[in-house]
């Protein structure tokens, strides 16, 4: 599986890194492990999504429809959380894009950036005026 999870800030936050081949088969595993979690996800508040170390992506608009209809039907679970998307590549930063538009009204307040430093910089920003906790930098900017 090409995402390594790490969940950080004593849960309320959950670092996503993405290596290899990514597929849309991937993401709806990984949405799905995220989802069944309950307790966890009720403690999450923000969620960092590194896709920069993603060598070639197989992901469809098709596959990305399926995964925002997943996001969508847990709605409830999901409100107030905010998300950044890191990527690098014209291809993963489109698709990623794709994602936040197919999403609105969820609860997410999802960044898309080309840059690592500018993901963190919006969860910290972001968790900090929508939470009464602010997020541990070097949580956030740890590798691996």
């Amino acid at each position: 599986m090409p995402f390594d999870v790490r969940l950080v800030d004593d849960g309320k936050g959950a670092i996503y890194t993405g290596s290899g081949v990514l597929t849309g088969r991937d993401i709806q595993d990984t949405v799905i492990a995220m989802l069944d979690a309950d307790e966890k996800l009720a403690a999450l508040r923000y969620a960092l999504v590194d896709l920069t170390g993603i060598e070639r992506s197989e992901v469809a608009t098709d596959d990305l429809r399926v995964i925002s209809e997943m996001v969508k039907g847990a709605k409830a679970k999901l409100s107030k959380r905010c998300m950044a998307i890191a990527a690098t590549s014209d291809l993963a930063f489109g698709l990623a894009r794709m994602y936040s538009a197919f999403v609105p009204g969820v609860g997410w307040e999802v960044g898309v950036f080309k840059d690592l430093a500018k993901a963190h910089s919006y969860i910290e920003s972001n968790v900090g005026e929508r939470f009464s906790f602010g997020v541990e930098h070097d949580s956030i900017c740890e590798t691996g």
